[in-house]
């Protein structure tokens, strides 16, 4: 892995923060720096509740943090790790969940009739996603590290394709 970096969008800024990471204990430490919680809670009580209890003015409903890197061959390969937000005001720590996108290049099968007229069997996907959705913070932990093993093998296996949930 190399131009490892991370990017961070917090709710209360109105630009996104990018900072270049050199191992994987930044990245999990990135991770948990971030008060996802408070964040969750306070943006919900700013839309819904009593905005005064949230003296912090939320400039950016959709907040996220992602790892980035490119690798041997120069293609991008990302961990969009967005928060799932509360629908009620009695939202507790243990309520926290969060949506993951993984995005990297794979070799995926190409359609009977591309193959009938002497297409190859496989193509390189740059741009190949698989999401997740209502994974906890310790689920999220193991995947940031997998992630950043580069174990494409593990990714691969227990994160699902498009539209396929993992952990239900």
């Amino acid at each position: 892995m190399h131009q490892l970096k991370y990017v961070f969008q917090d709710p209360y800024m109105p630009e996104e923060q990018e900072v270049k990471l050199y191992s994987k204990a930044e990245a999990l430490d990135a991770f948990n720096a971030i008060p996802w919680y408070q964040n969750v809670r306070d943006s919900f009580l700013y839309h819904n509740g009593d905005a005064t209890l949230n003296k912090k003015m939320v400039e950016n409903d959709f907040w996220f943090l992602s790892y980035e890197y490119l690798d041997k061959n120069k293609n991008e390969v990302v961990l969009l790790i967005v928060p799932n937000y509360t629908t009620n005001d009695d939202y507790v720590e243990d309520d926290l969940r969060f949506s993951l996108v993984y995005k990297r290049p794979k070799k995926v099968k190409t359609n009977a009739l591309y193959r009938l007229f002497g297409g190859a069997d496989e193509k390189l996907k740059t741009d190949f996603f698989s999401h997740v959705k209502g994974v906890d913070k310790v689920q999220t932990e193991a995947i940031i590290n997998q992630f950043f093993e580069a174990n494409t093998t593990w990714l691969d296996r227990n994160l699902p394709e498009p539209g396929e949930d993992l952990y239900d």
